[in-house]
């Protein structure tokens, strides 16, 4: 059954045309906007900035799939911070490589079921 990416209820019936609806109302589709802009205020405060253009993308509904998804996230970061390692100024590669070996370890020590 597909639900509702905000509030994981059921969509209603699909129309002929047109992408697949993602939302279960407007007020669903309203309100997760909201949450992405919360959200992108909460990171500026502690300093992050993300791109005005960049917009997170949608979890999934159940937590074992936000793990899953965090932990390839994580990888991918890893695997930036390695190859910095290698192509960085010397001040910065042992640093990143570093880094990226220590993430990589964490995640197979602490979550080896998901590769």
């Amino acid at each position: 059954m597909v639900t509702c990416v905000h509030c994981h209820g059921p969509l209603p019936a699909r129309r002929s045309r047109g992408p697949a609806p993602s939302y279960c109302s407007a007020r669903c589709r309203q309100t997760a906007y909201l949450a992405r802009r919360r959200e992108h205020a909460d990171l500026a405060l502690v300093g992050i900035e993300l791109p005005p253009t960049t917009i997170p993308a949608l979890r999934p509904a159940d937590t074992d799939s936000q793990v899953a998804q965090a932990i390839l996230d994580g990888r991918g970061v890893a695997g930036a911070f390695v190859r910095l390692g290698r192509e960085a100024r010397i001040e910065f590669a042992w640093r990143c490589g570093k880094v990226g070996e220590a993430m990589l370890d964490a995640m197979d020590r602490y979550f080896p079921e998901v590769r």
